[in-house]
């Protein structure tokens, strides 16, 4: 069975204690223990064999390519310059690498995670962990089928770790394995954990190193200690993290590490110093929001082409947090001096298996819809959609009807010799002109059927015709993600968490990410085939900063609307669990939507732009444009058949004169 429990130490086979193992360690992480989880009954053992692929979640492995470009966009080729920094999957091959690695931790991350066996070190810390207490260990191989566990009889973690000097490892293991810890829901806010590091290195980095990652994936496990023993030292440093800056008045989860004792060897009493005594008075502490770069809902904004970070007063989630701490008293906001690496995308997708209670400090506000956004279909010119009012088939069966009634008309009038006559009769018939009617009953019966057809072909003719002249209506209008695949349309993403949420592992070459709403919207507009995925707040806001005097519809993509939980994280658990419920009941209020539409629609809109609406036209002079051409034409025709006319009764008299 995967999932061992361990009951007591005589049903452990454990290897001799080597002689090397400090056994004043062992004491310290015994005595510790007893402190740290007196009110527990049971801990998960985590080895320091669990291993997973480097980089398993790394956004900083894209490379993003430094572009300055001229978009041309429009009908009246408005111009302006974009200096994007882009992710081009086609150009740059090994970016489809760097997605896969970002992209694993949406997917189950057992896959590039293996266990191995205990160290007999580690063997040697549960044993005398069981001989004198009571809890129940329970060791901790990913393999195995921890979707069992209830998280509530879990109280404690001990996480073993072998440092080897490269900080960048040590991250990513301690992220890995919180992010199992999250993902398969088994740690709680009353979690403790307990943190053992052995290996050389500065236990001062080492210790901020571990507490940054846990603050930034499990900012509600608050209860956090490390045991770390540096070779070739006696002693053992006990690390938590500083709760309260006093220089900054900043409260959250890492504000860096803080040395609260030292084990030595020989020493028996150790004192521990609770998280919980350590709280300062709320009235002490700014709360600080932590959201994505972009306007209009979020946090940090853009200023010009460079990615200047600040946080701005109008957005969404400030004013709404702002609401919800004018109920609580004694708490400050602050919403200055934003740290560029404290920026944390907060968007929760629906359709990825993402526990949003995970965070007791992520705060839900607003859903919004993500669409496919492409320039709507041109009109077809006017002159050349002749073709598409009656087809070249349909021409030619008008024009050979009409010689054959022509010639029909012709042998059944036998007084009548003249076929040119006969023509005319038949093309004034499908024009609806009267002419005069013959004597004989067949000829009439002809002309009758011949009327019925003309009649039905001319009504046709004239609806078809009338549109033509009236609207020439729109070329095909793409309307689906596969129509833009089978044509090689470019995809622009606004970031990777997008492109991720949208097409999970099927990136293709037409595929990029450009940082920036407003970046990606120029760029895609300036191309001949080209589509932005973004969120319709974010059109919204961004298309009439794109360009003054831009005059481009746009048609959305109804198809399959994606919806993205947007949220602020805290960086205070205890006040921030408040603040989300006062959050959570302004959103049932409503108070979310009528604050979105504030910060949206109470500026200038400048230009209005079109989702696909079918607008009525009404009658104008421009409407009679091609009438009036065709009179001309008609007109030039009749002088020049005149012209010919005199001309060739000129030439026949002179002839006949000269020959008579």
């Amino acid at each position: 069975m995967l999932l061992l429990q361990l009951g007591s130490a005589r049903d452990l086979n454990v290897a001799p204690v080597l002689e090397n193992v400090e056994n004043y360690f062992l004491d310290c992480i015994d005595d510790v223990s007893k402190t740290f989880f007196a009110q527990i009954n049971t801990i998960f053992f985590i080895s320091s064999s669990y291993k997973c692929e480097e980089n398993v979640y790394s956004i900083d492995s894209f490379t993003y390519k430094p572009t300055n470009i001229t978009a041309v966009m429009g009908e009246n080729s408005c111009t302006t310059n974009l200096s994007i920094k882009m992710v081009d999957f086609g150009a740059q091959r090994d970016q489809i690498i760097a997605f896969k690695k970002f992209s694993r931790t949406g997917r189950d991350v057992k896959e590039f995670c293996t266990f191995g066996h205990l160290e007999d070190f580690e063997m040697e810390i549960i044993k005398n962990l069981q001989l004198f207490n009571n809890w129940s260990i329970t060791l901790f191989p990913y393999n195995s089928y921890i979707s069992f566990i209830n998280p509530n009889e879990i109280g404690g973690f001990i996480i073993m770790i072998k440092f080897n000097g490269d900080y960048n490892v040590l991250s990513n293991y301690v992220f890995n394995c919180v992010l199992v810890l999250s993902k398969y829901k088994i740690m709680n806010s009353i979690s403790r954990f307990m943190i053992v590091v052995k290996g050389s290195g500065n236990s001062k980095k080492i210790s901020n190193t571990i507490l940054k990652v846990f603050g930034n994936i499990a900012i509600h496990c608050y209860n956090i200690i490390l045991l770390i023993h540096e070779e070739n030292y006696s002693n053992v440093s006990i690390y938590s993290y500083n709760f309260y800056d006093q220089k900054s008045f900043k409260c959250g989860m890492f504000l860096g590490s803080s040395l609260i004792h030292t084990c030595v060897s020989n020493q028996n009493d150790i004192e521990y110093i609770f998280y919980e005594d350590r709280i300062p008075g709320t009235e002490e502490c700014y709360i600080t929001p932590i959201g994505t770069l972009h306007e209009p809902l979020v946090i940090a904004e853009i200023n010009g082409s460079e990615m200047s970070y600040g946080y701005s007063n109008e957005s969404v989630s400030i004013m709404l947090i702002k609401i919800a701490i004018d109920r609580i008293n004694h708490i400050r906001l602050a919403y200055y001096n934003m740290w560029q690496e404290e920026l944390e995308l907060s968007f929760v997708y629906l359709n990825e298996d993402i526990n949003i209670d995970t965070y007791l400090t992520f705060a839900y506000y607003y859903t919004s819809q993500y669409y496919w956004y492409i320039p709507k279909a041109k009109p077809y010119p006017r002159w050349s959609n002749i073709t598409r009012v009656f087809d070249g088939p349909t021409w030619i069966s008008l024009v050979i009807s009409l010689f054959v009634g022509s010639l029909i008309m012709r042998y059944l009038n036998e007084g009548s010799q003249d076929l040119s006559l006969c023509l005319f009769n038949s093309l004034a018939f499908l024009l609806g002109i009267g002419i005069e009617i013959p004597q004989k009953l067949h000829v009439r019966l002809f002309i009758f059927c011949w009327l019925i057809y003309s009649l039905a072909i001319n009504t046709v003719f004239q609806s078809y015709f009338t549109s033509f002249m009236v609207d020439p209506r729109f070329q095909h209008q793409i309307n689906s993600f596969e129509e833009l695949s089978k044509l090689n349309y470019d995809l622009f993403f606004v970031s990777p968490e997008s492109l991720y949420a949208y097409a999970e592992l099927n990136v293709t070459k037409y595929m990029h990410i450009i940082i920036g709403p407003m970046n990606a919207i120029a760029y895609a507009l300036s191309k001949t085939k080209g589509a932005v995925y973004i969120s319709e707040e974010s059109m919204e806001h961004f298309y009439n900063t794109v360009c003054d005097e831009l005059r481009t519809e746009l048609h959305r993509i109804e198809e399959a609307p994606q919806q993205h939980h947007i949220g602020v994280k805290l960086t205070e658990p205890s006040v921030g669990i408040r603040l989300r419920k006062l959050i959570s009941r302004l959103v049932e209020a409503g108070i979310n939507i009528k604050t979105v539409s504030d910060a949206l629609y109470s500026r200038p809109t400048g230009n209005k732009k079109e989702y696909n609406l079918e607008s009525y036209v009404p009658f104008s002079v421009k409407h009679l444009k091609s009438a009036i051409y065709l009179y001309l034409i008609g007109n030039v025709l009749g002088f020049i058949s005149l012209v010919c006319e005199l001309i060739s009764h000129s030439t026949i008299l002179k002839f006949i004169l000269n020959h008579c």
